[in-house]
């Protein structure tokens, strides 16, 4: 359920990280001319600081200033290696007790940057297809990224948050692993921490203390907002064909046709109603089915 995070640490004493055996520190240093690196990759300035790596979590401290870690709690559990089974509530818990015996870290002091919530389901058709066959989320096309460690991935970027979809299958056989059937990531990663702040969540233990059933809302409200538009070869309606074009719902939308753009929407889900794809609402049973899973021996 929870995998990447970024946590600033409050009223943190970074000694302790510093005194761990399990990390080695070390500073970027410009090869040229033997000085620390004050310019980003980006351009920007950065700010000086000491860099930690650690079962698949980044760990900088800054001079004269805070302290991070940043990464997949999900890798964290798996030694580092990956993130395509099972994590839970209970596994969760467990990170967060390993970081407190072996950093210190306490779960009411990390404070919250940014997460990502979201679930490995096996889909009712082929993951690629789920994938190909998502074209908006709202009013906002999907878009194909590629990441080093994640892959190829769909996403579509909101002002808060980004939605995201990956074949965690495909990607973790490639990477010799032997993942069995078809797995399907569906997650939202919170760049901004209003909404979840509106719930309460601030920090791990808030997580930890937060009844996880209640991520099937937020889930499953935003997979509903998807534009949902299988192809269907034996179907040739020149209406069905238009609904599956990409730029048909993005001319709409700048054109300000919002209207015709929800209009042409609900004939789309009723063209597939008739057809008898449940392809998309069975992925949303399995979200919430997966999501219940996961919430399973919740006990505050």
């Amino acid at each position: 359920m929870i995998d990447y995070v970024k946590i600033s640490l409050v009223n943190y004493d970074h000694k302790q990280l510093f005194n761990s055996n399990l990390l080695e520190f070390f500073e970027s240093i410009n090869t040229h001319t033997g000085e620390l690196k004050t310019i980003g990759p980006n351009g920007k300035e950065r700010k000086p600081h000491q860099t930690a790596f650690y079962r698949g979590l980044t760990f900088k401290v800054y001079h004269h200033g805070p302290v991070y870690f940043s990464g997949s709690l999900h890798k964290y559990w798996n030694e580092g290696l990956h993130n395509y089974n099972l994590f839970d509530y209970n596994a969760f818990l467990d990170v967060l007790n390993d970081l407190n015996i072996k950093f210190g870290i306490c779960p009411s002091s990390s404070q919250l940057r940014a997460i990502e919530v979201g679930v490995n389901v096996n889909p009712p058709i082929p993951t690629i297809e789920i994938i190909d066959n998502c074209l908006m989320h709202s009013t906002r096309p999907f878009e194909y990224k590629y990441h080093s460690d994640e892959g190829r991935y769909k996403q579509c970027e909101h002002s808060q948050y980004i939605i995201k979809l990956y074949d965690k299958a495909l990607h973790y056989n490639a990477k010799g692993f032997n993942v069995k059937g078809e797995v399907l990531r569906f997650e939202i990663k919170y760049k901004k921490m209003q909404i979840l702040n509106g719930l309460g969540i601030y920090t791990l233990n808030d997580i930890a203390r937060f009844n996880w059933e209640r991520f099937n809302y937020l889930l499953t409200s935003q997979w509903s907002k998807i534009i949902y538009a299988p192809k269907h070869e034996c179907v040739s309606s020149m209406r069905l064909l238009q609904f599956q074009n990409e730029r048909h719902w993005t001319n709409l939308m700048k054109n300000n046709r919002r209207s015709t753009f929800y209009k042409h929407r609900k004939e789309l889900e009723n063209h597939l109603e008739k057809l008898g794809d449940t392809s998309h609402g069975s992925t949303q049973t399995a979200i919430q089915t997966m999501v219940r899973r996961m919430s399973m021996n919740y006990t505050y």
